[in-house]
């Protein structure tokens, strides 16, 4: 009965009828609260309705039972996100990555959850943590062009002008259609030159 559930929930889910599918793994998770492929379709699919909160005690209670589930930390990094928690996201992405180091979309979401602390920890004035949380982009990914313009933008706050400089060039060269490249021209006094780029 409870594998025939379970069946009907994820083919529910896959064909995106997220309700239906969160009445077949709350049905399968009543029958058996131990069963934590239950509890991740119901977390999955309270996700895709926008029930962040109702998703993420789904997530903690499967983490309860099965703690070394890289899908469940992923589901419940991805509440974390949408709970406006990004520095436990990004625990919980680490902790994905740890469990499956193949995982599709964790390391995007740690970018995201990183870049998203980044701003937080900028606008609060923790420029230490900030540093080292673009440092961890840019660990992921050199060349990720959002972390270069927060650290182009770090950079001018730490009034290391020519290093902020030298950032934003590696920026427009790399991405020269970023949308945070007029702000940080503006911010960093260049103007744009139609034939030579931007000029100091």
């Amino acid at each position: 009965m409870n594998a025939s559930l379970l069946d009907q929930g994820k083919k529910l889910f896959q064909s995106q009828q997220f309700d239906q599918a969160i009445e077949k793994f709350r049905h399968a998770h009543e029958i058996d609260p131990s069963n934590t492929e239950a509890i991740l379709g119901l977390g999955f699919a309270l996700h895709a309705t926008n029930q962040p909160e109702q998703a993420r005690r789904a997530f903690e209670d499967g983490l309860k039972l099965s703690f070394n589930q890289p899908e469940l930390h992923f589901g419940h990094g991805l509440t974390l996100m949408e709970t406006n928690d990004p520095f436990r996201a990004i625990n919980e992405f680490k902790r994905t990555l740890e469990l499956n180091p193949n995982h599709p979309l964790a390391p995007k979401m740690l970018q995201k959850a990183l870049q998203i602390h980044t701003r937080e920890l900028m606008a609060a004035g923790n420029f230490n943590w900030a540093e080292q949380a673009i440092q961890n982009q840019l660990e992921l990914d050199p060349h990720c062009s959002d972390a270069l313009a927060q650290l182009t933008e770090f950079k001018h706050k730490m009034a290391e002008y020519e290093d902020a400089k030298r950032h934003f060039r590696i920026l427009t060269e790399s991405k020269p259609d970023h949308p945070a490249i007029p702000d940080l021209a503006k911010l960093l006094g260049l103007i744009k030159h139609r034939e030579r780029g931007w000029l100091y």
